[in-house]
């Protein structure tokens, strides 16, 4: 399973975080999400640029289980 494939199975009871940042220039919202796949952590931020573009940012670690 890939990336694109993993976010297309989150569930809303993946969803952590809303987080607004009126300090930055282009005043966004990111929405967080945290999910496991293959002993793996995997946090995904979903970010709306300001040229209107989807900017995904992913990033994982072992899991401590």
């Amino acid at each position: 399973m890939v990336i694109p494939e993993i976010i297309l199975q989150l569930q809303p009871t993946d969803f952590h975080i809303s987080s607004y940042y009126p300090d930055t220039p282009d005043k966004r919202w990111q929405d967080a999400y945290k999910t496991y796949f293959e002993g793996q952590s995997l946090y995904v931020k979903f970010k709306i640029t300001s040229s209107g573009e989807l900017l995904i940012i992913t990033s994982s670690k072992p899991n401590s289980d």
